[in-house]
C-alpha cells in the first residue's frame, strides 16, 4: 500500500536526515583517517572565483547544504562531504574536488 499525505512526508524527511547524517559521519571519519586531524580544508570542493557566476545551481544540488552564495560567488563550508554533485551541476566548470 502506497503511503501518501503527512505520514509520507514525515517518512521522507526522516530518511533524508538519516542519509545526510550517515554521509557526514562516514566522511568525517575518512578525513580523520587520511590526514590524522580531520581538516576540512584538505578535502572540501574548491571553487575558482574567477569562473564562478554565482548562479546557485550548486547550492540547489548539495545534499548537505554545504554551499552558499555570498557576494555573487559560491562558497563551500566545512560540511562538504566531497560527493561531487556540485561539480557536475556547475555550468561554468568553476568547482573541482582536489585529490
Amino acid at each position: 500500500m502506497k503511503q501518501s499525505g503527512i505520514g509520507a512526508k514525515k517518512d521522507r524527511r526522516t530518511y533524508a536526515v538519516l542519509y545526510v547524517t550517515t554521509i557526514r559521519f562516514v566522511w568525517e571519519n575518512r578525513r580523520k583517517s587520511i590526514n590524522g586531524k580531520g581538516a576540512e580544508d584538505d578535502m572540501a570542493a574548491k571553487i575558482d572565483k574567477k569562473n564562478c557566476t554565482g548562479c546557485g545551481k550548486c547550492v540547489e544540488v548539495c545534499p548537505v547544504a554545504a554551499i552558499k552564495v555570498e557576494k555573487e560567488k559560491a562558497v563551500v563550508g566545512s560540511d562538504c562531504v566531497e560527493c561531487g554533485a556540485c561539480v557536475g551541476e556547475c555550468p561554468s566548470g568553476a568547482i573541482s574536488i582536489p585529490r
